[in-house]
């Protein structure tokens, strides 16, 4: 099986985060197994909901989503590295959208 590190970014997932309700998102790393990299990409985001599932209050209408930032595919996974765990997490409820903001004069 090849083996790949895939850096991760999850977005509009709505969680109880810092003791509020609010859209937040996250960036993470992990590495998988698979026999190719569509397999690969799927174990990680199937892994990724499975262990968010019971946190995620999205609607069926809105649901979270995951993209793929980076993928690399590697020899070796170096033994020195820590598992995957953890999440660098982010909210998303006061993003700037730079598309429409004014430069200062």
């Amino acid at each position: 099986m090849a083996k790949f590190i895939f850096t991760i970014n999850g977005q509009n997932f709505r969680m109880n985060f810092e003791k509020r309700i609010q859209r937040i998102g996250f960036h993470t790393t992990m590495r998988v197994e698979g026999n190719d990299l569509e397999a690969a990409e799927k174990s990680a985001f199937d892994s990724i909901r499975t262990e968010l599932e019971r946190q995620i209050l999205n609607r069926t209408d809105d649901p979270p989503r995951l993209k793929t930032d980076s993928v690399y595919e590697v020899e070796s996974f170096d033994d020195e590295l820590e598992p995957d765990r953890g999440f660098t997490w982010y909210s998303e409820e006061d993003k700037v959208d730079y598309s429409t903001a004014k430069k200062p004069e």
